[in-house]
């Protein structure tokens, strides 16, 4: 069965190409989303198994949209993978300390490093 895969970028090429490599592999069916103001609608419509999010996004940012799916019960135990073009980020004082210890990838990560953490999820145990 395949694994469900959220991912949220506002670049849109990123997740088009990301989209597409990890499909190719024939694990994962994979959903987009590029305006962070319509996750929550479709982590719940479609239910993923992981998320892969941004950290920074011009109305929110990763650690924000983290926080509200974790406020969801049926989200709150849902995988985050937090993908990142700067090297150094400073967490909000607030961000709690589940929060802080979810995974970040480092853009670009190429796809075998984006599917490591991933399946590193599912291995766990």
């Amino acid at each position: 069965m395949k694994k469900k895969i959220l991912i949220v970028d506002d670049e849109e090429s990123f997740t088009k190409l990301l989209k597409l490599s990890l499909e190719k592999t024939g694990d994962y069916e994979v959903y987009e989303e590029n305006d962070p103001t319509n996750v929550l609608d479709l982590a719940r419509s479609c239910q993923p198994d992981v998320l892969l999010v941004d950290l920074i996004m011009p109305q929110t940012d990763g650690y924000e949209l983290a926080k509200s799916l974790r406020d969801i019960p049926s989200m709150s135990q849902l995988p985050i993978i937090f993908l990142t073009a700067v090297m150094e980020t400073q967490l909000p004082e607030e961000t709690s300390e589940d929060i802080r210890k979810l995974p970040h990838l480092h853009k670009p990560a190429t796809t075998q490093e984006v599917i490591d953490c991933i399946e590193a999820y599912f291995t766990k145990g």
